[in-house]
């Protein structure tokens, strides 16, 4: 067993959807990746598909015409490529994202303010308190794949910023 798997039964061996967690990221830990590209590509196909996920999973390395020095003007490329409109951002990226740039793309920005109204879930151990935005292996473990599923739904209406200027 890879020492990550060890490492996760310990600290979530009270939650009680420990093992339907990790008989989905296990097989990708387990497997012998030589590079870490490779088994983060594995492990977010594997969660992806755990959650009922139906969107696609695209590579810039696989795009045409996705260079540039600019990172807004990459953006901007990355998303046409894509043929998406719209760019999802954490709110720390405030500070550096240039907007302006990507709205001369037709690109618009939407802000994901997810951190401060996080969703909580009870914990394996209570006294230690919640800590929101940890990984999704500490939602799975705690409420299954099918209540983080449920809880990422209802947070795209839910937690989706409304009547902010984008």
């Amino acid at each position: 067993m890879p020492s990550m798997v060890k490492t996760l039964r310990l600290a979530y061996g009270r939650s009680p959807y420990t093992e339907e967690a990790l008989q989905v990221i296990e097989p990708p830990l387990s497997a012998g990746h030589r590079w870490l590209a490779d088994l983060n590509t594995d492990l977010v196909t594997q969660i992806a598909l755990a959650l009922g996920s139906r969107a696609s999973q695209l590579h810039t390395s696989r795009m045409s015409s996705t260079t540039a020095d600019d990172k807004s003007e990459r953006l901007a490329r990355i998303c046409a490529a894509a043929g998406e409109h719209e760019l999802w951002a954490g709110s720390g990226t405030r500070q550096y994202l240039d907007t302006t740039a990507l709205a001369e793309h037709k690109i618009t920005v939407t802000w994901n303010e997810f951190t401060d109204r996080h969703p909580r879930y009870a914990q394996a151990w209570p006294k230690q308190g919640f800590e929101p935005g940890l990984s999704v292996i500490d939602a799975a473990c705690a409420i299954g794949w099918a209540g983080v599923s449920a809880m990422l739904n209802a947070g795209l209406s839910t937690y989706r910023p409304t009547g902010e200027a984008q």
